[in-house]
């Protein structure tokens, strides 16, 4: 349930009990109220267009939109590394984060600031953060300038990166293949791309994949491969964001397999989810491993309510991850200790 901010539950709990005729305390209320509004809602940033993709943001969150086709080329949470305290979940989390608050272009240079003050620079092309390093040249993602051949560079970078096993861009790019949108419609490329996302453990790559082997997308039907995607996509963080719509498909196609493919269903989840896990693990372990070699000192734990949380200190610098699964949480995390280490 969302509550209003504290400042404007005082108010509307001061007006209910104050019952004056006077005006003044009608003018005060409202006064209130439009304080409160401006100290606990700051306004998102006006989005930003160029090249007929549009840039905006909303608290912690930027993505870029294709205006031709409506379509979001990419989307990504911007590392907001301190707070103030424990989170109150009676206050709204805009006022407790710091939150984007301006955006602006440099060339291909997405550049966010949050409400510290704090400044992140975006690859345009794939929403990636970019550290100094990067852009100075020592590994640049950035492509400046389309194909000779008039491709896409947006799409062009997409590729790139689902091609060096990057599992968000693989099931971004696995959508455009499966839409048609701006690349020719492939959709057994698409089941494809869905399929190597999902064994890195992208639970919106096992929902889609689920969805392919159900209604014969780029693969033939099998209800029992459905069932299984599902299944691990719902049980990917399922503990602590529900089982949502996957859950939902895992019940809707159990009631349609015998008791003998439900058992071959149940034993193929048993084995892709140790498969996955084995990957997830030795991805966070590279991840580790680097931010050690930085100087980082990096500790896991994963609570009972299903959050897998990482912290990552160094020099009184905290970068802090809490998320439904350990891939997400890593990523997280690197993105902010590159942030600090700028």
């Amino acid at each position: 349930m969302n509550h209003p901010p504290v400042a404007h539950r005082v108010a509307i709990r001061i007006g209910s009990q104050m019952k004056s005729k006077h005006s003044f305390f009608t003018v005060f209320i409202f006064t209130i109220l439009s304080v409160s509004v401006a100290i606990g809602k700051v306004g998102d940033p006006k989005p930003i267009t160029k090249d007929n993709v549009q840039y905006q943001s909303h608290r912690h969150t930027v993505w870029a939109t294709n205006l031709s086709t409506k379509k979001p080329l990419w989307k990504t949470t911007i590392p907001m590394a301190t707070y103030r305290g424990t989170v109150d979940h009676h206050l709204e989390e805009d006022i407790q984060w710091n939150i984007i608050s301006s955006l602006r272009m440099e060339g291909q240079i997405l550049i966010v600031k949050n409400s510290k003050g704090e400044s992140f620079n975006l690859d345009s092309v794939t929403g990636k953060l970019i550290t100094k390093r990067q852009q100075s040249g020592a590994k640049r993602p950035i492509i400046d300038v389309a194909g000779e051949d008039g491709s896409d560079p947006l799409l062009e970078g997409i590729k790139k990166s689902a091609s060096e096993g990057d599992a968000d861009a693989q099931c971004l790019l696995a959508n455009l293949y499966r839409e048609g949108d701006g690349i020719e419609k492939n959709l057994m490329k698409a089941a494809e791309l869905y399929r190597l996302a999902a064994q890195q453990g992208h639970d919106q790559a096992q929902l889609k994949l689920g969805y392919c082997c159900r209604d014969g997308i780029g693969l033939p039907k099998d209800k029992i491969q459905a069932y299984v995607w599902f299944n691990i996509s719902a049980n990917n963080g399922g503990v602590l964001n529900g089982k949502g719509r996957a859950g939902e498909l895992v019940e809707e196609i159990r009631e349609t397999l015998t008791s003998k493919q439900l058992e071959t269903a149940r034993a193929e989840v048993e084995h892709l989810e140790h498969l996955i896990s084995t990957r997830e693990k030795k991805n966070y372990t590279a991840i580790i491993w680097q931010l050690s070699q930085d100087g980082w000192t990096v500790t896991m734990k994963k609570d009972d309510d299903g959050s897998h949380n990482v912290i990552a200190t160094k020099n009184g610098n905290t970068s802090i991850s809490h998320a439904p699964n350990w891939r997400v949480a890593f990523i997280s995390v690197w993105q902010q200790c590159e942030k600090w280490s700028d």
